[in-house]
């Protein structure tokens, strides 16, 4: 076997490790970006602490942090709604746990497959396992893990891809969404990719590789020649330097919020090279980088309506149960487990059109509908850790002041404000 192109690796540099003490605007930012939202016992535990041990015991924790068990005995039933419950109840955990599903849920969008085709709880419920299990841990195993998924191989046609008939889906989307790009591969490579992937089904869900199924014969992908299988055609994307600056941009656009410059996706690809390609350390190091922290940075992602949902309950301590977190995310546009297509979900202005705009709304207003007489506290405070505009807080309180509940006027008012769309 020939390879070519190889990422060369350069020492691993020294990280930053910053020592500047959370405050409060800073504690809220680093909740939200990496584990959904700021309960405020939440943020009391971190101001104070530096940014390097804050974020080291957010990532490195959500390692050994394990979801509830219970949901195996709702799978039986075969009821989607019960998963997507479920997991919203998963993710108003500890901030360790919320860490580790705030990365699952970014790999469920970047490995996108629905229930409406895969049509099997249990193989959905398994996919989500292997994203909260190995997300934080090596992109290498993790993809090769993806490729083997019964529900991606439902998904992507990859029970269907036989010697002398290869099905190309699995093929093109590892290269164009899972690992490389538009423009870093030619047609030629997906049909040897799909060449190399034949030979997998689902039987009683579970991958089984059938040889008589599989192409065994000399293919070419991405430069590397031999008989290549899955495990060979992954070491031949995970060759190209495409690779690691795909990953690198995925975990910029999803933690820092901005798309990333040509310089900041080559540093985060060494640095995840470095690593061994662990998300959790590269994470760690992203999440101390200047421009995560940036004040600037701040409040410039529209949040997706998970993190909306979610963000707003913990923040709020309001009681709603995880089923109408869900369905209110549905109403918004995302359905968890059911992604509009292969590319997930396009996020950004697509999460602000009209129908969604007015399901935000709602669920700003039920929200402070159910806060208890107890629930007392400054909705500007602590729901925008940046002052706002002080004539809208003032027309704002305005109106609160001639409502018949006036906390729960503001409330709803700073819930649905533009300012709280944004992450």
């Amino acid at each position: 076997m020939k390879s070519e192109n190889r990422f060369d690796a350069p020492p691993h540099p020294e990280s930053v490790r910053t020592t500047t003490e959370l405050d409060r605007p800073t504690a809220v930012h680093v909740l939200r970006r990496l584990c959904f939202g700021a309960a405020p016992q939440d943020v009391e535990r971190f101001v104070g602490e530096s940014v390097a041990d804050a974020v080291e015991q957010l990532v490195e924790g959500a390692r050994s942090t394990e979801p509830d068990p219970a949901i195996t005995l709702l799978l039986p039933t075969g009821e989607l709604g019960y998963v997507q419950s479920w997991w919203c109840e998963q993710m108003l955990g500890t901030p360790e746990g919320r860490c580790a599903e705030r990365v699952a849920l970014m790999w469920h969008g970047h490995f996108a497959a629905s229930n409406d085709k895969v049509d099997d709880v249990h193989l959905m419920h398994g996919q989500y396992r292997l994203w909260r299990e190995r997300g934080l841990g090596d992109f290498r195993q993790l993809l090769q893990a993806a490729l083997r998924d019964p529900a991606l191989l439902v998904w992507l046609d990859g029970v269907d891809n036989v010697k002398g008939r290869p099905n190309e889906n699995l093929a093109r989307e590892l290269m164009e969404l899972f690992a490389l790009g538009i423009g870093n591969y030619t047609e030629a490579d997906v049909l040897e990719a799909a060449r190399g992937l034949s030979g997998w089904r689902v039987v009683k869900r579970a991958a089984r590789f059938t040889p008589s199924r599989h192409d065994g014969g000399a293919k070419t992908v991405l430069g590397t020649t031999g008989e290549l299988d899955t495990n060979g055609v992954v070491a031949a994307v995970l060759a190209r330097p495409a690779c690691p600056r795909w990953i690198a941009d995925r975990l910029w656009r999803t933690f820092v919020g901005r798309a990333p410059t040509a310089g900041d996706l080559e540093a985060t690809a060494k640095e995840l090279i470095a690593a061994n390609w662990d998300i959790g350390r590269t994470l760690v190091w992203l999440a101390t980088r200047p421009a995560f922290l940036a004040t600037d940075e701040r409040g410039t992602r529209i949040a997706g309506p998970i993190e909306l949902v979610v963000r707003a309950t913990l923040e709020t301590g309001a009681r709603l149960a995880p089923k109408e977190l869900a369905e209110s995310a549905t109403h918004m546009g995302q359905a968890l487990l059911r992604p509009p297509s292969v590319k997930g979900w396009d996020g950004g202005r697509q999460w602000l059109d009209s129908t969604a705009w007015i399901a935000r709304q709602r669920f700003a207003g039920r929200v402070a509908e159910v806060l208890g007489d107890g629930d007392d506290f400054d909705p500007f405070e602590r729901l925008l850790p940046e002052d706002p505009r002080p004539s809208w807080r003032v027309a704002v309180e305005r109106i609160a002041q001639d409502s018949e509940s006036p906390r729960r006027t503001l409330v709803a008012a700073v819930l649905a404000s533009a300012e709280y769309q944004l992450q």
